[in-house]
């Protein structure tokens, strides 16, 4: 033993007096070392990958270590119950601030609570909350199922045959029934060949657009008047929209006609 150390208990009557002493020293330095680190492992275990159920495992291994050290395994006295309460507080800390942030709805709603849950409420909580994210997820990802085709009912779509056309049974000609066959209730009344409906067609088109010409010549003729401030008859107007007419008419060649 040291110097410094013998001075410390030179003062004991007995040997086994000093033993005690050394003993009840160095055993309490060692065991507030270790709570320290329990305390520190406690304050410092994050979730992050962990499951739910080994991250809760984890802090209560830490937390019978720290009861085996303290000797708070029991509680007895007038206090026990009120001592008790603050332990289930501390350790209800402990398990929320290392909660990954999707639990932090429902981890605002056990602080809020009054009186504060137990460890073990607080756990049963979060394993319902956990339950409940993975129900949703569970049921978006069969939504998503539902609307995205597989692979092979695509192609089947695609490469399926021809869509049922219209038969007739009277002449076994397709595109039509039997109520109108022409075989049986003759051509509609309107009816024109294509090639004849096709130019007529084209005919009205043209009348069309000789009316948009028309239009268009009758206001230059106005402006070229109102410029020259003479005054504007509706005869005058129509004898020079068919001059106009007339002359491109016949600045047109004969291959055209």
């Amino acid at each position: 033993m040291s110097s410094s150390l013998k001075k410390s208990f030179m003062y004991l009557s007995s040997a086994h007096e000093i033993w005690e002493a050394l003993r009840e020293t160095y055993s309490t330095v060692r065991s507030r070392s270790r709570i320290f680190g329990v305390k520190k492992k406690l304050w410092e275990l994050k979730q992050e990958q962990m499951s739910l159920d080994d991250y809760y495992l984890e802090k209560s291994v830490l937390w019978q270590e720290f009861d085996a050290l303290t000797n708070k395994t029991h509680h007895c006295g007038a206090n026990a119950k009120e001592e008790h309460k603050e332990k289930e507080e501390e350790r209800v800390y402990e398990l929320l601030a290392g909660l990954n942030v999707i639990y932090d709805d429902v981890q605002a709603r056990i602080l809020s609570q009054e009186p504060l849950p137990s460890v073990r409420e607080v756990y049963v909580t979060l394993r319902d909350e956990e339950d409940r994210r993975k129900s949703i997820l569970q049921d978006q990802n069969n939504s998503t199922a539902t609307f995205v085709p597989s692979e092979t009912s695509a192609l089947a779509v695609r490469f399926k045959g021809p869509k049922n056309r219209l038969v007739c049974d009277h002449c076994h000609k397709q595109g039509h029934k039997r109520a109108n066959c022409w075989d049986l209730h003759g051509k509609p009344t309107d009816w024109k060949p294509r090639k004849e409906k096709e130019r007529d067609d084209e005919a009205e088109a043209s009348n069309e657009s000789s009316k948009h010409d028309k239009l268009n010549k009758i206001i230059e003729m106005l402006a070229a008047l109102q410029t020259t401030k003479q005054p504007i008859s509706s005869s005058a107007v129509a004898a020079t929209v068919d001059k106009k007419e007339s002359a491109d008419v016949s600045g047109v060649g004969g291959d055209y006609w």
